[in-house]
């Protein structure tokens, strides 16, 4: 699929990002199936981050094969079963042992689930852009990435020392 002078094919090579807190709005499944009919070799797949379980099977149904992943650790499984193809979260970025060991059926899930547990429960009512960013400055000890870009603003001095200390 040609799309316009200078892009090029871009078969399969799209992907949609249902990001509702951040955009302010929702692809619903009827914009989906507008959007798949309009550029149906274009979309290889979408990230869902509405948090929404029963949203994020009707997408994996109504992708028709198409990659889908999610944005919310609790749901992987269910969404992988459902026919998604797994997570993409921010906390992974901080935390990628632990979710792998969540993730799987070994003996370290208990603890990574306890973890878990805990790490998002220090994110309830933070923005998570923001808070995984000062859990990375404090992380590397680089203050760079506490830097944000509009429509983002850091956490607060309380926030960071709340969050940051996990």
């Amino acid at each position: 699929m040609d799309t316009s002078p200078g892009i090029g094919d871009v078969s399969g090579r799209v992907s949609l990002y249902n990001f509702p807190d951040l955009a302010g709005s929702i692809i619903d499944l009827d914009g989906l199936a507008e959007l798949l009919a309009a550029f149906p070799d274009a979309i290889g797949g979408m990230k869902d981050s509405s948090g929404d379980l029963a949203f994020s099977i009707s997408l994996a149904k109504a992708l028709g094969g198409r990659r889908l992943f999610v944005g919310h650790e609790y749901q992987a499984r269910d969404v992988v079963a459902a026919g998604g193809h797994g997570m993409v979260s921010g906390i992974s970025n901080v935390r990628l042992a632990s979710l792998i060991d969540f993730l799987g059926d070994g003996p370290g899930q208990a603890i990574a689930h306890q973890r878990l547990h805990d790490d998002l429960a220090a994110l309830e009512g933070l923005s998570i852009i923001p808070a995984l960013k000062a859990w990375m400055a404090k992380a590397t000890g680089e203050a760079a990435w506490g830097r944000m870009r509009p429509p983002l603003r850091p956490l607060s001095p309380d926030q960071a020392k709340r969050f940051v200390g996990l």
